[in-house]
């Protein structure tokens, strides 16, 4: 099975943001995580009106909507299998890509809601929404199989993680020296932030209750 470098595990995520003599705040993240298979438009003629609506642009649009609609606040796509970069955004979500390979194989897309609160800081006598901001996220590493992002918000400093394990049929040395890129890639000034993890682990969990299960 794929065993991942525990150093590489978020830290559980504190809802109360720390009290100092100005302000305190309460932060709501909802969090989401999928391996699309792919984004990549379909050969010209080769799919009917409906087929249509379930590859390509008119994919990541449908996708997009159902993340907006249920009140998805980050969130990050596996195998997206897109080689072309882009720093294109979306009206509901900024958007950051990590090309797939030159064989097309791979491909990380995360998101972050442009206009849905992530909570409230109350400055004693108000209290005022919090949104993050495109100049609040900076890319810390891609590769076509990871790609890491780093949040710095009034409410919210951490690192988003989103990536593609090898498989479970992998050779362990194999699974143990992915997960270790992943680790090596963080920059020493940020190795004691706290990171979210979104990935396609290729892992079945539960089998004995952590701090993360």
């Amino acid at each position: 099975d794929t065993i991942p470098d525990v150093g590489v595990f978020p830290a559980q995520l504190a809802h109360d943001v720390p009290c100092d003599l100005e302000c305190q705040g309460t932060l709501n993240l909802k969090l989401a995580t999928c391996n699309v298979l792919s984004l990549k438009p379909g050969k010209p003629g080769t799919q009917s009106a409906p087929e249509h609506l379930t590859v390509g642009p008119s994919r990541q649009d449908s996708l997009l909507a159902q993340f907006d609609d249920e009140g998805v606040h980050i969130f990050a796509w596996q195998e997206t299998r897109l080689r072309k970069a882009s720093n294109r955004h979306d009206e509901r979500y900024w958007l950051f890509r990590s090309p797939a390979n030159a064989q097309g194989h791979y491909g990380m897309l995360i998101g972050i809601h442009r206009t849905l609160p992530i909570g409230i800081v109350d400055h004693g006598k108000q209290e005022s929404e919090v949104f993050i901001q495109e100049h609040e996220v900076a890319v810390v590493a891609t590769t076509p199989r990871f790609m890491i992002l780093r949040v710095k918000n009034p409410l919210l400093r951490c690192l988003v993680i989103t990536g593609h394990a090898p498989h479970t049929g992998a050779e362990p040395d194999i699974i143990r020296d992915w997960w270790h890129s992943v680790a090596s890639a963080i920059p020493a000034p940020y190795s004691h932030w706290q990171c979210i993890l979104l990935v396609d682990a290729n892992a079945r969990i539960g089998a004995e209750p952590n701090a993360h299960v």
